[in-house]
Protein backbone atom coordinates (compact mmCIF):
# COMPACT_ATOMS: atom_id res chain seq x y z
CA UNK A 1 0.00 0.00 0.00
CA UNK A 2 2.74 2.70 0.67
CA UNK A 3 4.34 2.16 -2.82
CA UNK A 4 1.06 3.08 -4.33
CA UNK A 5 0.60 5.56 -1.97
CA UNK A 6 3.79 7.03 -2.84
CA UNK A 7 2.93 6.70 -6.69
CA UNK A 8 0.21 8.72 -6.31
CA UNK A 9 1.64 11.36 -3.98
CA UNK A 10 4.80 11.61 -6.35
CA UNK A 11 2.37 12.25 -9.51
CA UNK A 12 0.26 14.67 -7.03
CA UNK A 13 3.55 17.25 -6.37
CA UNK A 14 4.65 16.84 -9.79
CA UNK A 15 1.59 17.93 -11.50
CA UNK A 16 1.39 20.73 -9.17
CA UNK A 17 4.47 22.18 -9.42
CA UNK A 18 4.60 21.99 -13.11
CA UNK A 19 0.97 23.53 -13.10
CA UNK A 20 1.71 26.55 -10.91
CA UNK A 21 4.68 28.19 -12.80
CA UNK A 22 4.57 31.35 -12.19
CA UNK A 23 5.19 33.73 -15.76
CA UNK A 24 3.83 32.10 -18.99
CA UNK A 25 5.98 34.51 -20.92
CA UNK A 26 9.74 32.88 -19.03
CA UNK A 27 7.74 29.45 -19.25
CA UNK A 28 10.31 28.17 -22.02
CA UNK A 29 13.15 28.47 -19.37
CA UNK A 30 11.26 27.54 -15.81
CA UNK A 31 9.25 24.74 -16.85
CA UNK A 32 12.12 22.35 -17.74
CA UNK A 33 14.28 23.40 -15.03
CA UNK A 34 10.80 23.03 -12.81
CA UNK A 35 10.47 19.86 -14.45
CA UNK A 36 14.20 18.63 -13.17
CA UNK A 37 14.18 20.23 -9.69
CA UNK A 38 10.86 18.77 -9.09
CA UNK A 39 11.63 15.03 -10.54
CA UNK A 40 14.84 15.05 -8.80
CA UNK A 41 13.99 16.20 -5.32
CA UNK A 42 10.29 13.21 -6.16
CA UNK A 43 12.67 10.41 -7.02
CA UNK A 44 14.98 11.51 -3.93
CA UNK A 45 11.99 11.10 -1.85
CA UNK A 46 10.07 8.09 -2.70
CA UNK A 47 13.15 5.96 -4.77
CA UNK A 48 13.88 3.96 -1.69
CA UNK A 49 9.64 3.04 -1.17
CA UNK A 50 8.32 2.77 -5.23
CA UNK A 51 11.40 3.00 -7.54
CA UNK A 52 10.32 6.95 -8.49
CA UNK A 53 9.14 5.72 -12.03
CA UNK A 54 5.85 8.24 -11.77
CA UNK A 55 4.97 7.82 -15.72
CA UNK A 56 2.58 5.18 -16.93
CA UNK A 57 5.47 4.53 -19.49
CA UNK A 58 7.98 3.71 -17.35
CA UNK A 59 5.46 1.31 -15.19
CA UNK A 60 4.57 -0.59 -18.74
CA UNK A 61 8.57 -0.28 -19.64
CA UNK A 62 9.20 -1.89 -15.66
CA UNK A 63 6.67 -4.50 -16.34
CA UNK A 64 7.85 -5.34 -19.84
CA UNK A 65 11.72 -5.58 -18.31
CA UNK A 66 10.49 -7.97 -15.44
CA UNK A 67 11.42 -4.95 -12.56
CA UNK A 68 7.59 -5.32 -11.44
CA UNK A 69 4.92 -8.21 -11.22
CA UNK A 70 1.82 -8.27 -13.30
CA UNK A 71 -0.02 -7.64 -10.22
CA UNK A 72 1.76 -4.28 -9.15
CA UNK A 73 1.52 -2.57 -12.32
CA UNK A 74 -1.95 -2.60 -12.98
CA UNK A 75 -2.52 -0.76 -9.60
CA UNK A 76 0.96 1.59 -10.34
CA UNK A 77 -0.74 2.87 -12.89
CA UNK A 78 -4.23 3.40 -11.02
CA UNK A 79 -2.12 5.28 -8.58
CA UNK A 80 -0.41 7.12 -11.04
CA UNK A 81 -3.73 8.11 -13.14
CA UNK A 82 -5.66 9.44 -9.85
CA UNK A 83 -2.62 10.99 -8.32
CA UNK A 84 -2.54 13.57 -11.77
CA UNK A 85 -6.10 14.00 -11.75
CA UNK A 86 -6.37 14.92 -7.75
CA UNK A 87 -3.11 17.29 -8.64
CA UNK A 88 -4.85 18.57 -11.78
CA UNK A 89 -7.84 19.78 -9.78
CA UNK A 90 -5.73 21.34 -6.60
CA UNK A 91 -3.87 23.08 -9.37
CA UNK A 92 -6.92 24.59 -10.65
CA UNK A 93 -7.57 25.20 -7.15
CA UNK A 94 -4.76 26.66 -6.45
CA UNK A 95 -4.36 29.38 -9.62
CA UNK A 96 -7.85 30.18 -8.94
CA UNK A 97 -6.87 31.30 -5.48
CA UNK A 98 -3.84 33.13 -6.61
CA UNK A 99 -5.57 34.95 -9.57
Amino acid sequence: MRKYLAKGLGVFFLVIILAIIPDPDARMLTAPLAAGVALTSLMTVFAPLSGAHFNPVFTLAMLIGGRISRFEAPYYALAQVIGALLGSFFSVFLLDCIH
